[in-house]
């Protein structure tokens, strides 16, 4: 790949919002195809965005780092290349304050989910549902998700009561 200055990265930083959000719209209809060509672009678009950052004299200062691999890393899951989004999840993890990172947590959980990883998938929805406030959307989707991975792991006693939990 060629080397990108800062009016390209600047323009495929403007590209890549337009395509992200069109990618959003075309993701939930039934032209899964095109969405998953803009998916393969905008993978190639932050992957380029990232390097060149890294490369400059300044280093790559972690907002950007921290935004790019979010968005990067969320593609990747979406797309399911959950493979190559692990590590950056993985990143954010260690590197963005444990207030900031419910959605990031959410992500790593979905991310070993889509690669069969239902026993790290576990410890991470048990981390991220007791971060979360008792009864709310979000905590009830992480206990789904739990009772999900745990049935996969033939954890029925533990998936069961927590349905009953989430049932009373």
């Amino acid at each position: 790949a060629n080397a990108i200055d800062s009016d390209l990265a600047a323009s495929l930083t403007f590209l890549a919002d337009h395509l992200e959000s069109q990618y959003t719209k075309l993701a939930t209809t039934d032209d899964r195809s095109t969405a998953d060509r803009l998916g393969v672009h905008l993978d190639n678009i932050y992957d380029r965005l990232l390097e060149y950052h890294g490369r400059q004299a300044s280093g790559l200062q972690y907002e950007t780092e921290v935004a790019l691999r979010r968005r990067l890393a969320s593609i990747q899951n979406r797309m399911g290349k959950s493979e190559l989004s692990l590590p950056h999840y993985l990143w954010l993890v260690d590197n963005v304050p444990h207030e900031k990172s419910a959605d990031i947590l959410r992500g790593l959980a979905l991310a070993y989910e889509g690669t069969d990883a239902m026993g790290e998938a576990v410890a991470i929805w048990q981390r991220l549902k007791k971060g979360l406030r008792t009864g709310g959307n979000d905590w009830v989707e992480a206990c789904f998700h739990l009772i999900d991975c745990q049935m996969e792991l033939g954890e029925y006693d533990l998936s069961y009561k927590l349905l009953n939990i989430l049932l009373i």
